[in-house]
């Protein structure tokens, strides 16, 4: 039985929007079918309030970023070369954010968990990484130990902010890469 199903849409929607994380969204949207009923019924608002209540996706290059990738998931859109995509996407900031298709959301939301998953296991891995390293070796008046315990603390928000840049960008470039080669874009103009 479905434990959504006996609440009522608007505290649905109240939980979906305060989740503000986008595997705990994603796994909702999969064990309910109540609440990917919800969902599907205003995708692009959820999404939208979704992506500015999450303090990393409310980063403004990230934002560029994902509205970039959603054109090259949206059936609608359709540019014939690079040239062309970049005069498209020039100032694609200071377009409206409304994703009003529910499967084009739904992909969004699937690859906005996929670069959080990717972005966590980055951040434990350059932290498992770095503390093994400077836990064998003193600096100065500092022991590796307490060096070790510095650099187990948190990243700073402009840490992760970078993280999620880069694999927005990865994603965006392979995303660019295929749509290019789907349209038969020339070698040339996508070497560029």
């Amino acid at each position: 039985m479905d434990p959504f199903e006996q609440l009522p849409a608007e505290l649905i929607n109240r939980i979906l929007l305060c989740a503000s994380d986008f595997v705990g969204i994603e796994s909702l949207l999969l064990a309910s079918p109540r609440v990917y009923a919800i969902f599907h019924d205003h995708p692009g608002l959820l999404f939208q309030e979704l992506m500015a209540s999450n303090t990393i996706a409310s980063a403004a290059p990230i934002q560029e970023i994902t509205q970039k990738v959603r054109l090259l998931h949206s059936p609608s859109f359709n540019v014939h070369s690079l040239e062309e995509y970049i005069q498209c996407t020039n100032g694609i900031h200071h377009q409206p954010n409304i994703h009003s298709h529910g499967a084009e959301v739904l992909e969004m939301v699937r690859i906005s968990a996929q670069i959080q998953r990717l972005a966590c296991k980055c951040l434990s891995t350059m932290q498992q990484n770095f503390i093994s390293v400077v836990s064998g070796m003193p600096a100065g008046s500092l022991s590796g130990s307490i060096r070790a315990e510095k650099a187990a603390k948190p990243f700073s928000w402009v840490e992760e902010c970078n993280i999620y840049w880069a694999l927005w960008h990865l994603r965006h470039y392979s995303d660019l890469h295929n749509y290019g080669s789907r349209l038969n874009w020339s070698e040339d103009s996508m070497k560029t």
